[in-house]
């Protein structure tokens, strides 16, 4: 009987082609212009109108991100709000004229969120804003929250806070 042929390993060399190296930096180029691309929305709170109303106060919301975005509904949240002996607990309050907007890039949108109506100053008050919106690429909707933390100073301020989703 004859003897197996001897198999030499040869070590497969890898050929970078010109298409090979071109595809590998149009896909870095196109994954980073995607993370820059996704929709950049800011919400910040700004000045109370009525020094003894604490959701007197406007917030900004603000489209950082390069593209369009579609504001479908803004929707204001309390964890707990606290004003004398009441507490109010997880209630909604849908803001509407904000709805239905578009933000071009650089563009604002002011919002209230009337969670109370009480006169009087709440002594603690946690609160988030969901606002859910399309991006002009985007075949679904996203959602962004924030919240924020009332505080006294020298007058009421909401201190944005880590998100709890």
């Amino acid at each position: 009987m004859k003897p197996a042929p001897a198999q030499s390993h040869t070590e497969k060399k890898h050929n970078w082609t010109t298409a090979t190296v071109l595809g590998l930096i149009l896909s870095v180029l196109g994954l980073v212009g995607l993370i820059e691309l996704r929709p950049q929305i800011e919400v910040s709170p700004l000045e109370e109108l009525r020094k003894e109303d604490a959701f007197s106060a406007p917030f900004r919301i603000h489209n950082a991100g390069y593209l369009s975005i579609h504001i479908q509904q803004v929707v204001c949240t309390d964890s707990e709000v606290k004003i004398g002996i009441l507490v109010s607990r997880n209630n909604i309050y849908i803001y509407g004229p904000a709805s239905d907007t578009w933000l071009r890039r650089g563009e604002s949108e002011t919002i209230f969120c009337t969670i109370s109506k009480a006169r009087m100053r709440p002594s603690s008050a946690d609160i988030s804003i969901h606002i859910f919106y399309r991006a002009w690429i985007v075949p679904y909707t996203l959602h962004n929250s924030s919240r924020f933390v009332g505080a006294y100073g020298d007058r009421w301020d909401w201190l944005q806070q880590p998100s709890t989703r």
